[in-house]
């Protein structure tokens, strides 16, 4: 079997097609052979662009296929990092299921997922205090109002997605012991 292409050009077209929500284009750069933790310029991975525009089911198919969740980009982001600046509830509770590490912190900053999420709610929480009367009538420049930010927050912090991530580590482990024709499954 041949090794995956790092080639520019190549991988250029997974990270635009997962940004994109291009599942079918997503798996036909990597059945061609393309890598499916290569990075951009910036060091992002195609699971990072699918987060960020919340491509869900692109990010459950990357990870499913290989791809890795703790990949850090140039400036040491991880992809629940950056699905939790972007306020992506859906994409977090995904990542978390998949066993995304929320304790790693990022290179500049020195923040962990939950710490972008808080600073940013707290910040628009008292840029909005001073500007609307209604706390959710705020959708910002980015479409993201308080109650969706505050979502993302709860999501990161509620202790009950330690079980969910046990559930779904041991199933793996399960399923990888039973494939290899382990002495576990018979």
């Amino acid at each position: 079997m041949e090794e995956p292409t790092l080639d520019f050009p190549d991988c250029k077209w997974i990270w635009e097609f997962a940004a994109a929500g291009d599942l079918p284009g997503v798996e036909g750069k990597v059945a061609e052979g393309v890598c499916i933790d290569a990075t951009d310029d910036d060091g992002r991975t195609a699971l990072m662009a699918a987060v960020c525009n919340g491509a869900d089911d692109i990010a459950a198919w990357l990870l499913d296929s290989g791809a890795s969740i703790e990949a850090r980009d140039n400036e040491g982001n991880t992809a629940l990092m950056l699905a939790a600046r972007r306020f992506r509830t859906s994409s977090v509770q995904l990542l978390l299921d998949y066993g995304a590490d929320v304790d790693v912190v990022d290179t500049v900053e020195q923040c962990t997922a939950l710490d972008f999420a808080s600073k940013a709610l707290q910040a628009r929480e008292e840029w909005h205090a001073a500007a609307y009367p209604d706390p959710d009538a705020d959708t910002g420049h980015d479409g993201v109002t308080l109650a969706k930010m505050r979502a993302c927050a709860q999501t990161l912090a509620n202790p009950a997605r330690f079980m969910q991530w046990r559930r779904r580590a041991l199933l793996t482990t399960w399923k990888h012991a039973c494939g290899s024709g382990s002495e576990i499954c018979k």
